[in-house]
């Protein structure tokens, strides 16, 4: 009950104050540049882990200094019969994104409705560099897809040095939004392997970090594999015209599918939360008031009321 009542009194500080509850600096939590960080007791992006009030924080060991036994963190104890009372206070908290600096291209799930088959979701990936736009073989047989035109192609391919003229199949399709009913209508030539490459699917961390945000995202896959591209014939289309920063390296752009993601996924990490060490050696000081030292000052808030004299010469 103490330590809920001492964290209340935190955020209460921080409002007054008006500073951030992540970072603790001058402005609102809406505005921070560390808001996809999140806390590391209970997950919540909302707060920092030093004002965390969930029920989970004595597990995690963010309990700070124990009412009941008059315990610090760092194990010494103290008591409030004027003794010589020495607190060790060392926090730290880190979240870590664990995926390794992987790159993520703009990728999509889409809804392809046919008769024989009724809805089946297919995975799809945007790519500027390419003048046409690409389906399956074995998609086109699934889905009983119809040649609509042959056309005669020279496919250069990335690092490739030959070429040969082929002609190709070219399939109409539709594909829609799993959510909406927005879709397109684009014509794909038929090609029996886009890429052999695993196109990595965004991760857990990257889809708590949307969630929070209330952003939509476009990929909803669990497969790795790629079964249409879409090239530059029909990208300006899909592409909406907002785009909204993750992180240095990594946005998320809109589109008629949701917002896709693009970048490295690695440069999305938390950065350290510590309160070092507050050390306190006074035979007059008792361990109600060391508590209340380390509860305030670590994390650079002073209370409302006034502190005493003997406090402000330590």
């Amino acid at each position: 009950m103490i330590v809920r009542l001492v964290l209340l009194k935190r955020k209460k500080s921080l409002m007054a104050k008006g500073k951030c509850f992540i970072c603790f600096q001058n402005h609102i939590r809406k505005f921070c540049n560390n808001n996809y960080q999140k806390c590391k007791i209970c997950g919540s992006f909302s707060h920092n882990s030093l004002i965390c009030e969930s029920e989970l924080r004595e597990k995690v060991g963010f309990s700070g200094l124990d009412p009941q036994k008059g315990q610090s963190p760092s194990g010494e104890r103290g008591d409030s019969r004027g003794e010589a009372t020495t607190s060790l206070v060392s926090l730290s908290a880190k979240e870590i994104n664990n995926a390794g600096g992987l790159v993520l291209l703009q990728t999509f799930s889409a809804l392809v409705t046919t008769k024989p088959k009724g809805n089946v979701q297919l995975r799809c990936m945007l790519d500027g560099g390419a003048n046409k736009s690409f389906i399956l073989r074995e998609v086109v047989k699934l889905l009983d897809l119809k040649v609509v035109d042959k056309e005669a192609l020279v496919i250069h391919t990335f690092g490739s040095e030959t070429t040969e003229k082929r002609i190709y199949d070219i399939v109409e399709i539709t594909l829609q939004n799993i959510q909406t009913n927005k879709n397109i209508e684009i014509q794909a030539v038929v090609i029996d392997s886009i890429t052999s490459a695993r196109i990595q699917i965004p991760s857990k961390f990257i889809r708590n970090i949307a969630l929070e945000r209330g952003i939509e995202l476009a990929d909803n896959s669990t497969s790795e594999r790629i079964h249409v591209l879409i090239g530059s014939d029909y990208i300006s289309e899909i592409l909406g015209e907002r785009n909204i920063r993750i992180s240095k390296r990594l946005i998320a752009v809109d589109s008629i599918f949701g917002y896709l993601i693009q970048g490295n996924e690695g440069e999305v990490n938390c950065k350290d939360i510590s309160a070092n060490h507050l050390i306190v050696e006074n035979e007059e000081l008792g361990f109600d008031r060391v508590r209340k030292l380390w509860s305030l000052e670590t994390i650079a808030i002073n209370p409302d009321d006034e502190v005493p004299l003997s406090d402000k010469e330590l």
